[in-house]
């Protein structure tokens, strides 16, 4: 009899402690869960502040491109059609 009491006791032990794990590792994997939205957040956060900065640069570089244009028509019409041209033939060669 005292065999089985002592086996029901380290039974309750041994599931005791197999409870404590899973609560502890529920606990972690909350807190891991929690790290990565958050990070994900910032993320997120940090790709449209860039996306903002290269929309603002490209239409800086646009405005520049057109003051250049209305500026200077005959050279940009003649840089155009040499780089139109350049890349025709390599697009061509094969």
């Amino acid at each position: 009899m005292e065999k089985s009491r002592s086996s029901t006791a380290e039974e309750l032990t041994f599931g005791d402690t197999v409870s404590k794990l899973g609560g502890e590792l529920r606990d972690v994997g909350s807190h891991i869960s929690q790290a990565a939205n958050r990070t994900a957040s910032e993320v997120g956060k940090l790709g449209e502040e860039k996306l903002h900065e290269l929309r603002e640069y490209g239409d800086v570089y646009i405005s520049r491109l057109e003051t250049m244009i209305k500026e200077r028509p005959v050279q940009s019409l003649l840089v155009g059609a040499a780089a139109g041209f350049l890349l025709g033939r390599l697009l061509t060669r094969s």
